[in-house]
């Protein structure tokens, strides 16, 4: 499954492409091997390209333009694919629809990313465009809106994309006298580890790490109780376990379920499976990472009523032919689960189970041929009939047939980093690639949650 992303998102761009995304969506996620569904896919493609031609007509910035240039040669590759697939289908099978239809979903997940950088940079337009030529001056932006206020700062955070000497000393006098309080703040920075991101930052660290601390305090309006400037996974644990911090900030590399320590890999699942356990905090967890794999994908074996009926038909046909042959000889064939779908292929003997093989959608075909196929030789050789081995392997040629057509790719959403011991709506970050002075800019991903932005 896609999820359809931000509303507010979409709006950015028009109204229109908010409703035919929406429509897009929907009927992306039902879609089957059918030639008229890929149709209405691909006229809806149509018009979300042409949407974007419009807007582009009537913006002169260049970013802006380039953001949306992107998403248009995204959805170009999506139309190119939908178009191949119209082309394929008379003769397109289950398997090649299935994957086409994957490939497909991996360029509507790229076209998403490129929605919120073209809403964001489409937000910033909007707000800049009848600014003058010195009120865009970083400087001058901040010297108009008076030094070493917090709305001076945020208006150079906006407009810079770099840390100034200014905004630096900005940030360290306005952080410099906030109090310490009751529900403590933790920074934990994973810093110096072999990626090629850190290496990166190494240089400027002397005067990132300050001015990023100062701004998470600002954000806060309270002053850090724990700073780790190299933390480890057992950083995060003590602050975890320790009742006097309530808010948690993690800085480094990550996924939606992941953070990247100094020392190394913590996983949400770590976190879920502690001995230990505490009350839920009532602060925030604050994730500076990459916020991707939200979702994950598996493959599942799932029930067909009327072709499974066929094949346990035509195996307790076989079945028949050999109990009579010897009585002792029981068979079973059966389909158990709905999420991991399996089939159970039993041979029972004097009741011994003499076989037992499972098949699901990972399961080795000629594996269980090979198992199968012996059991029945040792069989047809005792009553010298060879007809039931013939049977028995068309009968697995069959059962291979099932498992080809029947395979479903499902799609489960991954547990959020920071869960349980934070409510999710507690936990705040990013679900898409994120970068450091995005941090600096928006601290919460929120700007109402910010103090830096507050009104007073």
């Amino acid at each position: 499954m896609v999820f359809i992303g931000s509303k507010k998102e979409l709006l950015k761009i028009s109204s229109h492409f908010e409703n035919v995304w929406i429509s897009f969506i929907r009927a992306f996620n039902r879609l089957k091997n059918d030639e008229a569904q890929i149709k209405a896919l691909f006229a809806q493609v149509e018009i979300l390209r042409n949407e974007i031609t419009k807007k582009n007509e009537t913006i002169s910035d260049e970013q802006v333009k380039k953001n949306l240039s992107g998403l248009w040669t995204i959805l170009n590759t999506v139309y190119s694919q939908l178009s191949e697939m119209v082309e394929n289908m008379p003769e397109m099978e289950a398997m090649e629809f299935s994957l086409r239809k994957k490939n497909v979903k991996k360029e509507i997940k790229r076209a998403k990313g490129e929605i919120t950088l073209c809403a964001d940079a489409l937000e910033e337009y909007e707000k800049t465009k009848d600014l003058t030529p010195a009120q865009l001056s970083r400087r001058q932006f901040f010297q108009k809106a008076g030094q070493n206020t917090k709305k001076g700062l945020a208006l150079a955070l906006i407009g810079s994309l770099e840390l100034t000497p200014m905004i630096y000393m900005g940030l360290l006098a306005l952080s410099k006298d906030l109090p310490k309080k009751e529900d403590g703040l933790a920074i934990l920075i994973s810093y110096k580890t072999e990626y090629w991101w850190d290496t990166a930052l190494k240089p400027f660290g002397k005067l990132f790490v300050p001015a990023y601390v100062a701004r998470i305090e600002i954000a806060f309006e309270q002053k850090a109780n724990i700073v780790k400037t190299a933390a480890t996974s057992n950083d995060l644990l003590d602050v975890l376990k320790d009742k006097s911090i309530q808010n948690i900030v993690i800085f480094g590399h990550g996924t939606w379920y992941s953070w990247d320590a100094t020392d190394r890999d913590v996983r949400s699942d770590e976190l879920k499976y502690k001995e230990w356990k505490n009350d839920q905090k009532k602060g925030l967890f604050v994730r500076h990472t990459c916020g991707g794999e939200r979702t994950a994908e598996y493959n599942t074996l799932s029930y067909h009523k009327k072709e499974f009926a066929a094949l346990w038909e035509e195996f307790y046909l076989i079945s028949q032919e050999m109990e009579s042959l010897d009585s002792k000889m029981i068979f079973d064939l059966k389909f158990i689960g709905s999420k991991e779908g399996v089939i159970f292929l039993e041979m029972w003997w004097d009741n011994k189970l003499i076989l037992d093989e499972k098949m699901d959608a990972h399961s080795s075909i000629e594996k269980i041929k090979k198992n199968v196929m012996r059991r029945t030789n040792e069989f047809t050789r005792q009553f010298a009939n060879k007809s039931i081995e013939e049977k028995m392997k068309i009968f697995l040629t069959h059962l291979e047939l099932y498992q080809r057509n029947n395979i479903v790719q499902k799609e489960y959403e991954t547990r959020l980093f920071g869960t349980p011991h934070y409510p999710r709506e507690r936990i705040k970050g990013w679900d898409r690639v994120s970068y450091p002075w995005e941090y600096m800019i928006d601290v919460f991903g929120d700007k109402k949650l910010d103090q830096m932005y507050a009104q007073k």
